[in-house]
């Protein structure tokens, strides 16, 4: 009987764990959503508190990092990023934050390093294919701007922004059927600097 009694309080302990994970990932991904529609100031305290409560929580961290890089912090945003690794090494989205930063910071190779790092981790990332046009972009490569452009596509055909970019990446190919198309479908589909493309393609912006 007494056997019978622990393994009932044994397997409620565990149903309780297992209730509790699934209610903060759920937590997780809302902080998550806020900081995607661009809430990061008022999604940082909360992002804050989690890695209090759950301090070996790689996403955690790696959202820290984007609120850091958002508010143009790099040096604490790559000190979110590195946790987030060192806590999941298969962690892709940190690695995009660090190949983000490095971006900004004109390192472009450091950049397409962390980038080749996110897809060893995950081959299919649009976002990374998505980060990589930027980059060729800016070393005139603008035939392998478009292949990535292209593979952004596949794996993601919601996002604006990648639309955005193969657009310019046609521009400064010359391809302007090719640039006028994804133009159109950058702005259809929402995004948010449609004027800034124009003063790309008008010269008024140099990238």
């Amino acid at each position: 009987m007494k056997r019978l009694l622990l393994a009932a309080v044994m397997m409620l302990m565990i149903a309780c764990g297992a209730l509790a994970q699934i209610e903060d990932r759920k937590r997780l991904e809302q902080i998550s959503q806020d900081l995607f529609t661009g809430k990061y100031e008022q999604v940082e305290p909360e992002a804050r508190a989690y890695i209090e409560e759950y301090p070996e929580s790689a996403d955690g961290h790696r959202i820290l990092g984007w609120i850091a890089l958002k508010k143009d912090n790099h040096e604490e945003a790559k000190t979110f990023f590195n946790k987030a690794i060192e806590l999941d090494p298969k962690n892709d989205n940190a690695y995009v934050g660090l190949g983000s930063i490095a971006r900004q910071a004109g390192d472009l190779e450091q950049a397409i390093k962390y980038y080749d790092q996110a897809l060893e981790v995950k081959s299919d990332n649009p976002e990374v294919y998505g980060s990589l046009v930027v980059i060729n972009i800016l070393q005139k490569e603008y035939d392998v701007a478009i292949a990535n452009g292209e593979k952004a596509l596949k794996y993601d055909f919601d996002d604006p922004t990648l639309y955005a970019n193969l657009s310019v990446a046609y521009h400064y190919s010359g391809d302007e059927a090719s640039r006028d198309k994804y133009y159109q479908l950058a702005e259809s589909k929402g995004y948010p600097n449609a004027a800034t493309l124009q003063q790309i393609f008008n010269g008024e912006i140099e990238l």
